[in-house]
């Protein structure tokens, strides 16, 4: 069965999993931890403080991008949660659904996935109106890839509202298209992507380099 990592960081105290959870124990053995269902709670996992990665199915890997996407949906809009926890909240579910993009073949749904986290940042920009407010709250967060393209997404839509683009339509495009700018990553080899970019050779930095062509 092929497994999808997912950071630990990604899953929620107090939310049930979304799917099982299973622990790497060498290179093809994989330990169930947790079961679909189960309350989580990370502490009790007693994972050490060097694990980053847990993993799941990669046929469940779509229940836990559309849990992340749920409880996002449902805090952005809660009045006494903090836009910087909204942000990290945000961020999870991004995280998500990047992966998601990369991991899995791209259809309706995963798009549509995209498409929630998208609103989600439109609200969190309504929220926060100035530049400076809205990209250091976004400078705390976790995550490379995924945080390149929510600040991307943030700065043309407000580029946009200073030149007189007043549709949410138009915006939530915006946002899409800088959520989708790395989706071409997922035509290269994984040990390319994980691999520090000031150490890739020149054939290597020149196939990173396709990558915008490519999706």
């Amino acid at each position: 069965t092929e497994v999808i990592p997912v950071l630990k960081r990604e899953l929620i105290d107090g939310t049930s999993f979304a799917a099982d959870i299973f622990l790497k124990f060498s290179a093809n053995t994989y330990i169930l931890v947790a079961k679909s269902g189960n309350k989580a709670n990370i502490k009790e996992l007693h994972l050490s403080d060097d694990v980053q990665f847990l993993y799941v199915r990669k046929t469940e890997y779509r229940n836990v991008v559309g849990q992340a996407l749920s409880i996002a949906g449902v805090l952005v809009d809660h009045e006494a949660i903090s836009v910087e926890k909204k942000a990290v909240f945000i961020s999870k579910a991004a995280e998500s659904v990047f992966s998601e993009l990369l991991e899995l073949e791209i259809n309706h749904e995963s798009i549509e996935h995209a498409k929630s986290v998208a609103l989600n940042i439109q609200t969190l920009i309504e929220i926060k109106k100035d530049l400076f407010s809205v990209m250091s709250i976004l400078s705390a967060l976790p995550g490379g890839y995924m945080k390149q393209s929510i600040s991307a997404g943030i700065v043309a839509v407000l580029i946009a509202k200073q030149m007189g683009w007043t549709l949410e339509a138009n915006h939530e495009k915006l946002l899409l298209a800088c959520l989708l700018q790395d989706v071409g990553l997922k035509e290269l080899p994984k040990e390319l992507l994980t691999k520090p970019r000031h150490e890739l050779n020149a054939e290597e930095r020149s196939l990173y380099e396709t990558h915008p062509y490519r999706g």
